[in-house]
């Protein structure tokens, strides 16, 4: 998986007000049952991502560290735990390796086989960079230093260079006592993106209100009546209002 879950179904209104018209809800004494749409919020999506910051769709550590467990003979039937870094482009060339399928030339990653198989100890030289971006949270990893960029609201969208195999928390920024290595990094993410086709967003993007604006543009796209009827009965509403206070404003 990719992190904690860290929305909170109840933290908008508009979600509130579909959940109850579509038989949802957040009563903790029926969790898991039919309708059950409850969620531990960003509190408790930090502690649950020790010692990784931060959580689901960021960049961060408590994001993108995460365990992958493999199983079945190509296993060899060993339980070891191997600390070396992988992606998530590097499941589908394990795949193809342990189909015997030809290497894919269009498709990212390497194959985890060689690790599997103890031919290697690692996937990656320490030289190898390895970029990615998800609603503009990036990240470039590079042998034991980490380049990330983190959107509003629980980042600022500043690139931070951290030492992830000392400092896994990403708390140091190294920025300043490495700007060599940074700018490296740097420019090994955009050498990523530009191959990649990212598209680039304004520092002051924020995802979670844009998530908020989609939402509410498809809810009235699929309810177009319904959000006539709410319009019109709003403008009547401030309407009425307004016609109140000008007859009180007549009569003092």
């Amino acid at each position: 998986d990719n992190g904690p879950e860290f929305n909170d179904p109840t933290a908008s209104a508009l979600f509130r007000f579909w959940m109850s018209n579509n038989d949802y809800h957040v009563d903790n004494d029926r969790a898991g049952e039919r309708g059950y749409m409850g969620g531990i919020g960003p509190e408790w999506a930090s502690a649950a991502a020790v010692p990784g910051s931060l959580f689901k769709m960021y960049a961060s550590e408590g994001s993108t560290r995460v365990p992958l467990i493999i199983s079945g003979p190509v296993a060899n039937a060993r339980s070891e735990f191997h600390p070396a870094f992988s992606f998530v482009t590097d499941i589908a060339p394990t795949i193809a390796d342990i189909a015997q399928l030809p290497p894919d030339s269009d498709t990212d990653g390497r194959s985890l086989l060689p690790l599997l198989n103890g031919e290697r100890t690692d996937v990656y030289a320490e030289s190898d960079p390895v970029g990615m971006e998800v609603a503009g949270n990036s990240a470039l990893f590079k042998g034991r230093h980490k380049l990330t960029r983190n959107t509003l609201p629980h980042g600022d969208a500043r690139w931070r260079l951290h030492d992830i195999h000392d400092d896994p928390a990403e708390r140091n920024d190294l920025s300043a006592t490495k700007p060599e290595l940074r700018d490296e990094l740097l420019a090994d993410y955009e050498r990523y993106a530009a191959n990649a086709g990212v598209v680039s967003l304004p520092e002051d993007y924020d995802i979670q209100a844009q998530i908020s604006i989609n939402t509410a543009s498809q809810w009235i796209a699929q309810n177009r009546l319904l959000a006539s009827v709410m319009s019109l009965s709003l403008l009547a509403l401030i309407a009425g209002l307004l016609a109140l206070l000008l007859r009180r404003g007549e009569g003092s």
